[in-house]
């Protein structure tokens, strides 16, 4: 028996999901909210009709069980995360469930027998979007997640506790640790142009960028806008464009693959006659090692000492998150290379930029990604697009790689 994917399933499953929260400014999908419970539920429905046992662990993190042979044994997990970014696209992350879904439907269709139980799960609060440290169902699968996360809380005041309950998650976040996990593998867009650049349909993930996060606000000296002489003002907003600007020059210069975005900007208090007195901006450093990281963020540390000091202001710097760097297990990634070349799909390996549940996974169980190719590299907007045929070639390559890990 040949364990085949539909590609007309795989389109069906991206529409049906981008139905909740989706609209014509993008997909809004944020955890613990109306749309994510409407969108969870249809996928609950969807794995429970075609034969999986569904289940939901009190941090709002869905599982559809296919058992093995051996129920005893541990699983392969497959699957990615439902939320969104605000205004997002219908394929990050979802993209990685329902080709988990189909791949799991194809292996049980084909009548092949398999030892291990295969596992799709649905990751919940990925992207960090409503609370900022992201990454819950794996966390708490790995048991890294705390009552510290519970009392977070998002821009309404809202805790993660409360928003939890009023979601119908019990928040009892004990009990959703994992131990009995073989393998797990996360197919997901690139979100990046390589792939298409040199016309490769299947990305093997190498490693997971490192990544820090902060909150940098710069205090300066309210006034008013039409009184106020422009010499001698200590405009705080000033300092942070300054700043940015030569953090970027500088982290451009590096030529090593680092990258620095300064992402949500805003002054206090706010009024377009007033001199701000405060100027905030978030920052995100990433690179493929850790002390790269740590470098830009001297860089930074060192402008924004120089630039305060001219002008009057002062900083601080709030850590916000810190992820270390991954690589992901090379049996897999052999695998996984050896299916598409079979298939006859081409593919390379790559690192990720982006982070992704996997390197949390990684710490304790044996973990590779998929990438495939997302049209002009383009996500985390409504223009976000991976056709058919992608889907299906990397919904392939993962059926193949579950069922042989499951064997």
């Amino acid at each position: 028996m040949m364990i085949s994917v539909h590609k007309d399933n795989l389109t069906a499953l991206i529409d049906g999901v981008a139905a909740h929260g989706g609209s014509e400014e993008g997909v809004t999908r944020l955890s613990f909210t109306p749309e994510y419970r409407a969108a969870a539920n249809w996928l609950k429905a969807y794995m429970a009709d075609i034969g999986l046992s569904v289940r939901e662990d009190g941090v709002g993190t869905i599982f559809g069980r296919l058992e093995g042979t051996d129920p005893a044994a541990a699983a392969v997990m497959s699957g990615s995360h439902l939320d969104s970014v605000r205004q997002g696209g219908k394929y990050d992350g979802i993209a990685g469930i329902v080709c988990a879904v189909e791949a799991v439907r194809a292996i049980r269709a084909s009548g092949l027998a398999h030892t291990r139980p295969i596992e799709v799960v649905v990751m919940n609060e990925e992207e960090g979007c409503r609370f900022s440290d992201g990454m819950i169902s794996s966390r708490a699968m790995l048991g890294k997640f705390t009552e510290l996360d519970l009392a977070q809380r998002d821009t309404d005041g809202i805790t993660m506790r409360q928003a939890m309950a009023d979601y119908g998650a019990s928040g009892d976040y004990r009990t959703c640790v994992r131990d009995d996990l073989a393998a797990f593998v996360e197919l997901h867009i690139e979100q990046g142009p390589v792939l298409e650049a040199n016309g490769c349909d299947i990305g093997i993930v190498s490693s997971i960028v490192a990544l820090q996060g902060f909150e940098l606000t710069i205090r300066g000296l309210a006034g008013h806008a039409g009184t106020t002489p422009m010499r001698g003002r200590r405009d705080p907003m000033v300092a942070l464009g300054a700043i940015i600007a030569r953090a970027t020059q500088e982290t451009e210069a590096l030529g090593g693959g680092e990258v620095l975005t300064f992402g949500q900007v805003g002054t206090l208090p706010g009024s377009p006659n007033v001199i701000p007195f405060a100027a905030r901006s978030t920052v995100d450093a990433r690179a493929d090692r850790m002390d790269k990281v740590e470098h830009i963020l001297a860089l930074l540390r060192a402008a924004c000492d120089e630039i305060c000091a001219q002008n009057g202001t002062i900083y601080e710097l709030k850590p916000l998150y810190r992820k270390e760097n991954v690589s992901l297990d090379q049996g897999i990634r052999a695998m996984l290379a050896r299916y598409a070349e079979q298939a006859g799909f081409c593919s390379m390996s790559l690192p990720s930029g982006a982070g992704h549940d996997s390197q949390i996974m990684a710490e304790r169980v044996p973990t590779a990604m998929i990438f495939i190719p997302n049209t002009d590299g383009r996500s985390h907007c409504k223009e976000e697009h991976a056709s058919p045929e992608r889907l299906y070639k990397g919904a392939h390559v993962l059926a193949q790689t579950l069922y042989e890990l499951a064997k």
